[in-house]
Formats: C-alpha cells, structure tokens, sequence
C-alpha cells in the first residue's frame, strides 16, 4: 500500500472512530519518513507508526534489540511542563514546544513503556497501558541513527479529557445533629466521588443568620485536609476563635454564637478530581448551643452485649464524639486480647456506635477498648479537655475497658 493510500485508509478510520491523530512528516530529511501517531481504537489507546526508515537501520535494531534509541516514545504533562500554547482537549503543540518537550528524550526522561513490532515497512510502537487523558504523548525517531542529526523527526498527541457533566456531590456533612456546641472545632464533609486537591476552601464558607459571611471561620489549608481518597474534607474551626482569651477571640469573639443560628455552604465551583464542577450547590443548617467543657466518659456508656451469632454490639455513648475518631478508634478485644474483626455502623447524631463481626462470636469475655485519645466534636479527649485551665494536668492516658461477655450457645 502507497504512503498516500495508507494516509486516507487511516484518515477514513479516524472518522469512524472518533479519534485524532498527530503527525510529523520530513520534509528534509534522509527519505520520505513518517512519524505518525493514531488512535484507532480508543483516545487513550495510541499506537506509534514510523514509515519509510530504511530496512538496514529496522533489522539492526532488531538484532540489537535497540528500538528504544532508534524511536523514542514519552508522555508530558503540558501544564506541568508549562507549555504556554498547549490547548485543552485535542490538538498538537508548536515546533518550540514539541522541541522543548523531546529535547531531553533519552537523558533526561522516561519513555513509555510497550511493544515494538514491524509490519512491512512499519515500525509500530504500542504502550503497555492507557495513557492519562490530558498528557501528551511524544514521539522521535534519532536522526543520528538516519545519518543527520538535523532531521526533525517528531510528532505529538495529546490525548483529549472526556467530556463530563456535573455529577459529584456533598453526601453528608458531621457533626449529623442539627445542635452544634458554640466550641465546635470540627467539621467533616463527605462527597460522592475525589475530589481535586487544591482550591476547595475558596468555595466553603460558613454564614451567619443574616447570610454574611462568617469572617476567619476555617483553619486555611493550602490544599485541604483530605482523606488519602480525597473524599473527605476536614474543616478546623479556627480554634484562635475558639479558645477564650485568645487575640482571634478577644477581637472578633467566637465563629458560633450560642442561640444563633449558621449555614455551611459549599457552591459548585469546588472542582472534582476530573476538573468538573459540583452537581449542586450545598447548604446545611445548624442551631448553636451551649459550649461542651466535658470530657467524654466510656464509663458512663451503656453496652447492650450480643446474645449470639453476629449479632451487634450496641454502646450508647453519653455525648456525641468526633465521627472520624468513633469509626476508627474503640475496638473490640477476644478473650485473648486479639482484635475482633468487624464492621462499624455510627448513628442518632454520633452517639451510638454499633460493631457487627465478620464471623459469629467465640463465646466468652470480651473486652471494648476505648483509647484516651478519643475526642468529641469540641477536641475534648477523654483524658482531657481542649480548653484546660493553666496547670490542669491531662487524665489517665491509658485506654479505658469495658467488659462484656458472650453467652454459651445452646
């Protein structure tokens, strides 16, 4: 098949498919070679075609098992690389970009790892994996190898983003009750899919009863504090607004005003990790109440013990605590002091915490260890309080044990 003949067969499929191809051909180069990079089944799924290198420099790098130094195939991140005229989706960079992008090729970069094949008088290049969308995908034959290191033998293709509509959104927020204490600290927000990193505090304020945003409400973090799969965001009460005494809280008083009441409202300008705008807007009221200066107490909690089977272990909690920490820290102990494997369920505003095991119950004492770090929504641990009086000494840091018992089973 003639370069031309093959040029328009290719030209059919990427109409047929939907994909876009990026080409450089020679035009002063040793020969009518062309590097060409296609997409045919998939925009992340690229295939490198280098025709009319000579049949010579083909078989030696193939008894060399030298491709690599012969075609060079990377991918670049255009935005991290800075590449000014670098357009969004689809599309082919300028001759000074391209060449800024391939200048280090072997030295300097990793190329892309795959398979080499030759088909006729074809080089194909095929990575082992998808390539991310929004990377661009660089290619270079060595003109060394062609006999002129002035060959310009290049070609890109950056692989488009998909198009996406408005999907994620802001599932729930704790604490859950509708009552907050005016020394609340934390706040958790939890959202359906990842979220980016960067940029999510410029669209999260909190408002007064008057819709006026509260000024300094929020500890101001770069990026966020996220969990390690970006969805969930902690948000810090400013606890210069919240300690008394304090400059922040001597000078504008605190973020919660006992009796008032606050929104929390997250518009759709916070982005999700594909870069897409929120589904909807979010808005969540509470009511502020009295501050909480008691320390969570495990001793005053109430067990309702498991008769049997995989029943539950039920503790009712005599305040509600932090939602992050009720998940991840109490944990229930065999007889012999292992862990007991389970899944936690967390309701009626955070004070009731639930444990179903994975497997029945070895009857038997059991312990529920309760660590002294556990806070509540105020920072209070349960050996000691967030706002303590000067000199106050902290309490017991050992973790307080509640004993249940598992019946013998008839």
């Amino acid at each position: 098949m003639s370069p031309g003949n093959r040029r328009r067969l290719a030209a059919a499929v990427s109409l047929l498919w939907g994909f876009l191809t990026a080409a450089a051909v020679v035009a002063d180069g040793p020969g009518p070679v062309t590097v060409q990079i296609e997409a045919p089944e998939r925009p992340d799924l690229v295939e490198v075609r280098v025709e009319g290198l000579p049949a010579a420099l083909v078989r030696s790098a193939f008894e060399e098992n030298d491709w690599g130094r012969l075609l060079w195939v990377g991918a670049v991140d255009p935005e991290a690389e800075g590449f000014g005229s670098a357009t969004s989706g689809t599309g082919t960079f300028g001759t000074p970009d391209l060449e800024a992008a391939v200048a280090s090729t072997t030295s300097e970069r990793q190329p892309l790892l795959g398979r080499y094949r030759v088909e006729g008088d074809l080089l194909v290049f095929r990575p082992r994996f998808p390539v991310a969308p929004g990377l661009v995908v660089v290619a270079r034959v060595d003109g060394h190898r062609l006999g002129d290191p002035s060959a310009r033998l290049t070609a890109s293709y950056r692989v488009p983003e998909p198009e996406r509509s408005p999907s994620t959104r802001v599932e729930a927020v704790y604490p859950s009750a509708d009552v907050v204490p005016s020394n609340l600290l934390r706040l958790y927000v939890h959202f359906s899919a990842p979220m980016a990193a960067r940029g999510v505090l410029d669209h999260v304020r909190l408002e007064d009863g008057d819709g006026e945003p509260v000024p300094l409400a929020f500890v101001e973090v770069g990026e966020g504090l996220w969990d390690p799969g970006r969805t969930r965001l902690t948000l810090f009460v400013h606890p210069g607004r919240v300690k008394r005494g304090v400059g922040p809280n001597v000078a504008m008083g605190p973020v919660l005003r006992e009796g008032e009441e606050v929104r929390l409202v997250i518009d759709v300008g916070a982005l999700d990790a594909f870069g897409v705008p929120l589904a909807a807007v979010f808005e969540r009221r509470y009511r502020v109440g009295p501050a909480d200066r008691r320390s969570p107490d495990p001793g005053a909690w109430g067990l309702v013990a498991p008769a049997c089977g995989r029943d539950s272990l039920e503790v009712r909690l005599d305040a509600p605590a932090d939602r992050a920490l009720l998940e991840r820290m109490p944990a229930v102990l065999d007889a012999g002091g292992q862990p007991v494997a389970g899944s936690v369920e967390i309701a009626d505003g955070e004070r009731t915490w639930r444990f179903v095991p994975d497997v029945p119950w070895r009857p038997g004492p059991h312990v529920l260890e309760v660590p002294a770090a556990l806070e509540d929504p105020s920072g209070n641990r349960v050996d000691g309080l967030f706002e303590a009086e000067p000199g106050q000494p902290r309490g017991d840091p050992g973790p307080r044990r509640l004993d249940f018992e598992i019946p013998p089973q008839r």
